[in-house]
């Protein structure tokens, strides 16, 4: 018993949008389609076409095939008319799923936390839920399921401005001339190490300079926009307070910088931020 299988993809909705075209014989051409690409499916006819024509020992000696098996595709060919998708792998997966149910406050309260800050992950996000958890009595997730949450309700923000990141932007294309600097900076052991850098943003028109400081041990970030503008530096303050208090790192044993410098380095017991 021989199968006519093959057929282009393009001719499959030839006719359609016309009197020609049968929407029972589209679906048919699309599953011999499929039992073409299916090298399994393929297979098992050769296989049952070789037992017909040189019966059931030569069958097992050419392809290592048992009994039951070849009985068992040739049974299912049989029953669904000599139809070749018939022989198609059935899938696997289970007919009831288990879902993911995370409580909505938990899934609002991760997608307040991307929208403000798109470029924190799902470890980083872990310590804060569960803050928000514990004050709440919810029972917290786990960083997987976080990351899960994000990807499943597509909580990926990008940031506004220049993308840095796109090859074909004019920025990447953009010859870049290189300073003399340290290659290698100091990893100290101590607090106290600063490092500095200053960005410019235009503000209804002026030029603003805002100066960004860092301490290299204790991540502790301060920053101020020089020409005192008051709204700019009030959104700041809110930013600083929360990457020193909040924003947790693994190099500090994912903790925050505050919390860091409270566990490892006790000199005073208040935040430096409501000194």
């Amino acid at each position: 018993m021989r199968g006519r299988v093959g057929t282009p993809q393009r001719e499959i909705h030839l006719f359609y949008g016309t009197p020609l075209y049968n929407k029972g014989t589209m679906k048919s051409w699309i599953k011999k389609l499929e039992f073409s690409k299916s090298e399994v499916a393929r297979f098992r006819l050769e296989v049952i076409n070789f037992y017909d024509k040189h019966g059931l020992s030569a069958t097992i000696d050419a392809y290592g095939v048992s009994r039951a098996t070849i009985f068992r595709w040739k049974k299912s060919l049989k029953s669904s008319g000599g139809k070749l998708e018939s022989l198609i792998p059935k899938s696997k997966a289970p007919k009831r799923r288990r879902k993911m149910t995370t409580p909505p406050e938990i899934i609002d309260f991760i997608r307040d936390l991307r929208e403000k800050h798109p470029r924190i992950g799902k470890e980083k996000i872990k310590p804060l839920l569960d803050e928000y958890c514990e004050e709440r009595g919810l029972k917290t997730v786990s960083a997987s399921t976080i990351g899960k949450i994000i990807k499943r309700y597509k909580l990926i923000y990008s940031r506004t401005g220049r993308v840095y990141h796109n090859p074909n932007s004019k920025w990447a294309n953009k010859g870049r001339s290189y300073r003399a600097r340290v290659k290698r900076s100091p990893k100290e052991k101590e607090g106290g190490y600063i490092e500095i850098d200053s960005i410019t943003k235009f503000v209804d028109g002026i030029r603003v300079y805002i100066i960004n400081a860092i301490d290299v041990k204790f991540r502790f970030k301060f920053a101020l926009a020089a020409e005192g503008i008051n709204d700019l530096n009030s959104s700041l303050i809110d930013y600083v307070i929360w990457y020193n208090t909040k924003r947790v790192y693994k190099s500090l044993n994912n903790l925050s910088p505050t919390d860091y410098m409270l566990k490892y380095n006790p000199e005073s017991q208040m935040y430096v931020t409501h000194t």
